[in-house]
């Protein structure tokens, strides 16, 4: 599912690698958590496996990504939404909509996916983690653990054959980290 060959980024102006000769090989269904200090190479390495500093950014980057045995270098990052959702670790700065119900349709009608299409999808992403009941909640009156969980049924929507998280519990309280680790745990069940 993912395959990472001798990844090397180099950041412009940077004097070494960011991350250096990383390799990696995970199966369907494989779950993987990275830890390690700041500027350790964990969010350049999921940059890479969205496909975002190997086609829109001035990093030299060397080595081969591959999602579902397609390798992400020149792909349309269009594309890419379609094999890897991501979520990034702060939820009030990726939100971009009023409501918990346009919050999800707006990647869909990004990628042109049929009206009565997107509605299915969008139900079934809010109540896989939750928020079924929110929809005409506004996104500024959610907890972070529930603005969280919206963006991982945003990325579930565009159903990616990959889930990247970046630090998805380092801005919440105990409740909210509970939240999600309880989502994760089932999308994980349900494969």
């Amino acid at each position: 599912m993912i395959e990472v060959e001798n990844l090397t980024v180099t950041y412009p102006g940077a004097t070494r690698p960011a991350l250096k000769a990383a390799s990696l090989r995970l199966a369907a269904g494989e779950c993987l958590l990275m830890t390690g200090p700041t500027g350790c190479g964990k969010s350049t390495l999921l940059n890479c496996l969205n496909g975002l500093l190997l086609n829109e950014s001035g990093a030299q980057v060397e080595g081969e990504v591959k999602l579902a045995g397609q390798s992400l270098r020149n792909c349309p990052l269009a594309e890419i939404a379609t094999l890897a959702g991501t979520v990034r670790q702060d939820p009030a700065t990726q939100l971009c909509t009023a409501t918990v119900a346009t919050e999800v349709m707006f990647g869909l009608e990004n990628l042109g996916v049929p009206l009565e299409e997107s509605e299915i999808r969008r139900t079934e992403a809010l109540n896989q983690v939750g928020l079924g009941d929110l929809r005409e909640r506004a996104t500024s009156e959610l907890s972070g653990g529930q603005q969280q969980r919206l963006l991982i049924a945003c990325a579930l929507a565009l159903r990616p054959r990959v889930l990247l998280l970046d630090e998805p519990l380092s801005q919440l309280d105990p409740q909210g980290a509970a939240e999600i680790v309880a989502v994760l745990d089932q999308i994980r069940r349900q494969g």
